[in-house]
């Protein structure tokens, strides 16, 4: 069973959160120690944690669908994407050399508008897989779910590295 069947929601990206926190605490619920006296309690309990900490953050949700779909975690980024990021790993060890507070703001910047365009495309891409009903279709929107997961990965690697030397504001 999947994490979506296990709280009886639609497989989809776009989910409804406060439902699906509604059937999380009603499972939790009906597998604390008190009432439920099975011996795959402390299992089940787990099972529980962890489908609704997967199916309640949007990366990892988004993730779960394309193993769900065994969509390839081995997807090569496209040519004009990994350049951009080069680009941007070279700003950001010049920061590391020498920091400045311009050229900070000015790549933390770039570097969320990348983050944004990648969501746009995301939610996009979800919502036609979410709402075709042609084969052919699903799986070329999973694609693109699959090349922009892979994107926004890379990506919040390189924003993680600026952290590391974010001013203390």
């Amino acid at each position: 069973m999947n994490f979506f069947e296990y709280f009886s929601i639609p497989e989809s990206y776009h989910i409804d959160k406060k439902l699906l926190k509604e059937k999380y605490l009603a499972k939790t619920w009906e597998l604390h120690p008190d009432i439920n006296t099975s011996e795959n309690v402390s299992e089940d309990s787990s099972f529980n944690n962890n489908a609704f900490k997967t199916l309640n953050k949007d990366l990892s949700r988004l993730a779960y669908l394309l193993q769900l779909h065994q969509v390839d975690e081995k997807k090569q980024l496209s040519m004009e994407f990994l350049s951009e990021m080069m680009d941007l790993n070279e700003k950001i060890s010049d920061l590391e050399a020498n920091f400045d507070d311009f050229e900070y703001e000015k790549t933390k910047n770039e570097i969320d508008i990348f983050e944004i365009d990648i969501f746009n495309q995301i939610n996009s891409a979800a919502e036609k897989w979410e709402t075709t009903d042609i084969e052919i279709d699903k799986e070329n929107h999973l694609k693109i779910l699959a090349e922009a997961y892979f994107e926004l990965k890379y990506l919040l690697r390189l924003k993680d590295r600026m952290n590391t030397f974010a001013p203390l504001l």
